[in-house]
C-alpha cells in the first residue's frame, strides 16, 4: 500500500473518533457561542439611538391641574421609609411582616 493514500484515511479516522468522543462538548460550545453572539447583537441593537436630535413628538402633552399636581407631590418616594402604625392591642395579621 502506498502511504500517500493511507494518510488521509488515517487522519479522517482519527478526526471521526475525536468528534464521536467529544460531540456533546462540541455541541455545547457551539450553542453557547451562538447564544453569546445573539446577546451581544441584541445589546448592540438596543444601545443604538433610533431617534436623531431633530425629532419632535406629535403628541400634545396637555396640562395638569393644581389638585393633581398636589396629589403627585404628596406621594412618597420608593426610597423613603414607611412608618408603621402603632399596635394598640388590635388583632395583628400573622402573615404581615
Amino acid at each position: 500500500m502506498n502511504m500517500q493514500h493511507l494518510a488521509p484515511r488515517l487522519i479522517g479516522k482519527k478526526v471521526g473518533q475525536l468528534l464521536h468522543r467529544f460531540h456533546i462538548i462540541i455541541f455545547f460550545l457551539i450553542v453557547s457561542a451562538v447564544f453569546a453572539l445573539a446577546v451581544l447583537h441584541l445589546n448592540e441593537m438596543l444601545e443604538e439611538t433610533s431617534v436623531d436630535g431633530t425629532y419632535t413628538s406629535d403628541i400634545d402633552a396637555g396640562s395638569i391641574d393644581a389638585t393633581t399636581l398636589e396629589r403627585i407631590n404628596t406621594l412618597r418616594r420608593s426610597d423613603q421609609v414607611v412608618s408603621l402604625p402603632k399596635d394598640e392591642g388590635l388583632r395583628t395579621n400573622p402573615f404581615g411582616e
